[in-house]
């Protein structure tokens, strides 16, 4: 899944937590290895809504699951 962050210009630390980065997005996340990841933006452009950034990381996240 970091890799194809990556490949979105997203910056992800190394590890299961830290900061991912890109496109005007700063967030935090924490995996627990295996079932559980929390995502916590903590900036965004003022012209993009929440209910964007997490409608990206729902499809991204679907397109990881092979959905």
């Amino acid at each position: 899944m970091k890799k194809k962050l990556e490949s979105y210009g997203i910056e992800v630390s190394s590890g299961n937590s830290g900061v991912l980065e890109g496109n005007g997005i700063v967030a935090h996340f924490s995996w627990d290895g295996e079932a559980n990841l929390s995502i916590e933006i903590k900036e965004r452009p003022l012209d993009t809504y929440c209910g964007q950034v997490s409608g990206k990381l729902r499809a991204f996240w679907r397109e990881c699951q092979g959905y």
